[in-house]
């Protein structure tokens, strides 16, 4: 359309209007409030419990020998690391992992020489086994494991490294794997599993993990579940200054919250 004189004027206030509104009220920016982030959650912590687990109980102490023995070992073992009585023989270790069966007057039966670099502990598994417990020197020092038969002491099965003999029970040895699991950045006290003393033959491995809300990853030591034990029924995971205790006949099971029992490393 096209404009006319006489409309112009019309423009004129229209454009005169709008610039008086403008200035009574300018356009304001929008408020702008700074929000902090959010603070990250605490971790959680739990109280420890009154009640105490048990100590676990003690390891064998070595076997004393007499005399007469030890000096008819002083031709093959220069070093004694320990020993142990089974049945009516002794069992002595010697350095280099060198595993000595004795009859009766001292006189050597059989000498089997194992993979340890030193062994410092002879325990019964069983009536018809012993628990070899070492060390093997590498790139670092590792424990070492082996269970071997009591009239024979050949091995039976492989032997393993930093892992616990936590005991019998109904039958088989109970092993804790307390390494080798992506550990110290994983939480993971406790893999625990078994072997048949007859075949070697291995049950499935569980790992158990209570609470782990509780017990952030980055914060597990080196070597975490060295100090689990196994007294009847009842498997001990320490954790700190927490102890859970399971049931072994139902590992699935919710353990229970206890005190760390005083000096539980002192036997691992």
């Amino acid at each position: 359309m096209r404009k006319t004189p006489t409309m112009r004027p019309f423009y004129a206030v229209l454009l005169l209007a709008f610039t008086m509104s403008c200035a009574r009220h300018p356009a304001q920016p929008p408020a702008w409030t700074w929000t902090p982030p959010p603070s990250p959650a605490p971790i959680r912590t739990l109280p420890v419990p009154a009640v105490t687990a048990p100590t676990p109980l003690p390891a064998p102490s070595a076997a004393p020998l007499t005399s007469g023995v030890r000096r008819r070992l002083r031709a093959i073992c220069s070093h004694i690391e320990t020993s142990a009585i089974v049945g009516q023989r002794y069992v002595v270790a010697c350095d280099g992992g060198k595993l000595l069966q004795l009859l009766d007057n001292g006189a050597l039966a059989r000498s089997v020489k194992l993979e340890a670099q030193g062994i410092d502990a002879i325990a019964p598994a069983g009536p018809r086994a012993l628990a070899i417990r070492g060390w093997v020197d590498g790139a670092i020092l590792r424990s070492y494991l082996v269970f071997v038969r009591r009239g024979t002491l050949a091995p039976i099965g492989a032997s393993y490294q930093d892992t616990t003999f936590l005991g019998m029970w109904r039958g088989r040895a109970y092993l804790d794997d307390w390494c080798c699991n992506g550990r110290p950045d994983e939480y993971r006290p406790a893999t625990v599993f078994s072997i048949s003393l007859n075949d070697a033959r291995e049950s499935e491995h569980i790992d158990l993990a209570p609470e782990p809300q509780a017990h952030p990853q980055m914060d597990q030591p080196l070597g975490q579940g060295e100090d689990n034990y196994l007294i009847g029924n009842d498997f001990y995971v320490v954790v700190g200054s927490i102890t859970y205790r399971y049931d072994m006949r139902d590992l699935n099971r919710k353990p229970e919250r206890l005190a760390t029992a005083p000096n539980v490393s002192h036997l691992r």
